[in-house]
C-alpha cells in the first residue's frame, strides 16, 4: 500500500504524456484577399475556443506566427475570424481547418486554406 500514491502519480504523468502526445506549431499567416473590403482585415485564430493570435492583415501580407506550440491528441480544429465592430455586426468566419497527428514529421510547412465569406487566408503549420 506505501507504494499506491508513487503509483498513481506515475500512472498520471504517463497518461498525460499519451494523452498529448502532438504539437501544432502555427508558423505563419498570408493574407491573399481580405474579408473586408473598406481596409484590413482584424484576423485571429482560435483554437480549443482560445484566441491565440490576432492581428490587422492587408492584401499580400505574410505574418510570423510567434507562440507556443499548442499540444493535442489525434486531431485539433484551427479556426480563423474576422473581428468586427459594433454589435450589429459579428464577427466573420473565415474557415474552420482540421489538423491530424498524421501530419507529424512532415520537414515542410503544411497549408491550411480559408476562403469564406470572400477572404483568402493561408496558415502555415508544422505538427512535431
Amino acid at each position: 500500500m506505501k507504494y499506491l500514491p508513487k503509483l498513481l502519480v506515475f500512472a498520471v504523468l504517463v497518461m498525460s504524456t499519451c494523452i498529448f502526445s502532438e504539437e501544432l506549431h502555427l508558423v505563419s499567416i498570408k493574407c491573399i484577399e481580405t474579408e473586408d473590403f473598406t481596409g484590413a482585415d482584424d484576423a485571429y485564430i482560435v483554437i480549443n475556443g482560445n484566441t491565440v493570435w490576432q492581428r490587422k492583415m492587408n492584401n499580400g501580407q505574410q505574418r510570423s506566427i510567434n507562440i507556443a506550440p499548442i499540444k493535442f491528441s489525434k486531431s485539433i480544429t484551427v479556426e480563423l475570424y474576422d473581428e468586427d465592430s459594433g454589435p450589429w455586426d459579428d464577427d466573420d468566419c473565415l474557415g474552420s481547418q482540421i489538423v491530424r497527428d498524421s501530419a507529424k514529421g512532415m520537414e515542410d510547412p503544411l497549408e491550411l486554406h480559408y476562403t469564406e465569406d470572400g477572404a483568402n487566408y493561408i496558415i502555415y503549420y508544422k505538427v512535431k
